[in-house]
């Protein structure tokens, strides 16, 4: 018997619940997505690797279209406004997240690179710290901001770009600490796999956030 039908039909309702109470549709989406990643990732599908790395790619188009449409609203309402304020200094914390994920990106290559060689989990430590001050950072970023939703349209995209992308680094930092689950409990092919997965999937996230800053923060 497959999960997948059930999955996709408590996806549906989020969605709908979502168009009249977001709170309430946030909370079941992220539920949603919390009981796929232990049911399917730690332990139901772990002999569909095929499948799953279809998934993967699947979601990364997704994700690419979701950002897509969002830089392409940001840059309408640049073009469209004369005198717009970004959210924050373009030279100040922004900046200081791009050596952060940049640097995150760089350890968790080689952490890739070093798996099963020894010494690897050094360089997943130092991913994750780096991946966490980069969450920090956001956070102070978001507490000094001028700006807010009620601001106009176009605060209101730049919060939604700017929101999406640190909920993605959440979850990547999640994959990466379930990582230290996994080392013992299975295969030396799975550990390779999921290491992949992840490590794709953190590089996703820097090369959108060098979108975000160039689009939300530096134009």
């Amino acid at each position: 018997m497959s999960l997948v039908p059930m999955f996709q039909s408590w996806l549906v309702g989020c969605i709908l619940v979502s168009l009249f109470m977001w709170r309430v549709g946030l909370a079941l989406l992220v539920l949603a997505f919390t009981v796929w990643f232990l049911v399917g990732v730690l332990g139901y599908a772990g002999s569909n690797i095929q499948h799953q790395g279809a998934g993967f790619w699947l979601f990364i188009l997704s994700e690419v279209m979701v950002f897509g449409t969002l830089f392409f609203y940001v840059r309408g309402f640049e073009a469209s406004q004369i005198g717009l304020s970004p959210l924050s200094s373009f030279h100040g914390i922004p900046l200081v997240c791009c050596f952060l994920l940049l640097g995150s990106s760089i350890t968790a290559t080689a952490f890739h690179h070093n798996l099963g060689l020894g010494g690897s989990n050094f360089y997943l430590v130092c991913t994750l710290l780096l991946g966490a001050c980069f969450v920090g950072a956001q956070l102070y970023e978001f507490h000094l901001c001028e700006f807010s939703w009620s601001d106009g349209a176009f605060y209101s995209v730049c919060f939604c770009i700017v929101g999406l992308h640190f909920s993605h680094v959440v979850l990547g930092l999640l994959g990466f600490l379930v990582f230290f689950k996994l080392q013992g409990g299975v295969s030396s092919y799975l550990q390779l796999f999921y290491a992949s997965v992840v490590v794709w999937y953190w590089h996703f996230v820097d090369y959108v956030w060098l979108l975000v800053y160039t689009l939300v923060y530096l134009c």
